[in-house]
């Protein structure tokens, strides 16, 4: 049993709340690679999911793992059909309880609403079985080189050459991802998409990890000062494995992304799967425009502003809590909820 306590100005009203932790079983499943997605909220991005998700069963990922506090209903049909193929695994996510009396909001305390907590979540759950660990985001699109046919091979030959390695720094690749305009989803061309939507330009983001679960305790979202003894961050070269940001980043202009990244792999085969898993989905009418993303998307940088100008007494978080969000009722959305076991309180 675990005690939180609250603290409040006056002494007199302060609580304390009692909170048992039922710990879960972590999974012994041995897989050479599983990829902890960072959560998602008022997710709309079909296109990205299944470009993702396509490329990880081309490239023999083990288990993808999604945190989901909310999506579009249509988008959480699509990911269900994709849970059942046991290429992918939803988890809710998390919204902590903003108990009376409370002057703070917890779910504003967390970094972007949990991203870090949640990852550690996936982390946790799958550090005994997992030979890699991935920890990226859905525009983050883990490819391997041309040497290697799946990604488990690209990092087991890289862990060969370093093996002393705690994790991966992995080089990403500003990509743009171009989306199709279409109103069912039988008229949406994966094959398309990966050959004349995502074209790489000449410039790099910030790196994202590829752990070796056993080699570290804990981690930020970009890199790690948890590791074990006798254990590195590793830079992986290119010839492994790239990143692929596909995020239409906004310092490179348009005429910039010039190279045709995907083809060198097998979408014949990807959008033919694609394809029939539409098809499972023909009546269910997927979003053709984004507005809470668009939304988020404007509200990021403010975000940093901020957190920028919050004084030494103000929350030092990034949180999407700060975010107004457009209203719309015609909108249907499937919300994951958590329950916490057992939840007590009493005066202090």
């Amino acid at each position: 049993m675990y005690s939180l306590i609250l603290p409040e100005r006056n002494r007199r009203h302060r609580h304390s709340i009692k909170i048992t932790l039922n710990p879960i079983r972590p999974s012994y499943q041995k897989r050479g690679l599983v990829l902890c997605m960072s959560r998602v909220l008022l997710y709309e991005k079909w296109q990205l999911l299944i470009t993702g998700l396509e490329a990880y069963r081309l490239f023999k990922v083990d288990l993808v793992v999604t945190h989901i506090q909310s999506a579009l209903l249509s988008v959480f049909e699509l990911l269900k059909a994709y849970e059942q193929l046991g290429i992918l695994r939803i988890m809710p996510g998390i919204r902590l309880p903003h108990q009376r009396g409370m002057r703070w909001d917890p779910n504003a305390e967390t970094e972007f609403n949990g991203q870090i907590l949640l990852a550690h979540e996936c982390f946790y759950e799958y550090r005994e079985s997992a030979q890699f660990i991935g920890l990226i985001d859905w525009d983050d699109l883990l490819v391997p080189s041309r040497h290697f046919s799946t990604l488990p091979a690209a990092f087991a030959a890289a862990f060969a050459q370093n093996p002393d390695t705690a994790y991966f720094l992995v080089n990403k690749l500003e990509a743009s991802f171009v989306e199709q305009r279409v109103k069912y989803p039988a008229e949406f061309s994966l094959r398309k998409l990966l050959k004349d939507g995502i074209r790489t330009a000449e410039m790099y983001n910030d790196e994202k990890m590829v752990v070796r679960p056993k080699a570290l305790r804990g981690f930020w979202m970009h890199n790690s000062q948890n590791v074990e003894p006798n254990k590195r961050a590793v830079k992986m070269f290119t010839n492994y494995s790239i990143i692929l940001h596909l995020a239409n980043e906004e310092r490179a202009n348009p005429d910039e992304f010039q190279t045709s990244f995907m083809k060198k792999f097998n979408i014949s085969k990807m959008d033919l799967h694609a394809s029939e898993q539409l098809r499972k989905l023909n009546n269910s009418k997927l979003p053709s425009s984004q507005p809470f993303y668009n939304a988020l998307v404007n509200c990021h940088s403010q975000i940093f502003a901020f957190y920028k100008s919050v004084g030494p007494g103000g929350s030092g978080c990034l949180s999407y809590s700060l975010c107004v969000l457009p209203r719309l009722p015609e909108a249907m959305c499937a919300v994951t909820k958590s329950n916490i076991p057992s939840l007590a309180t009493k005066d202090a």
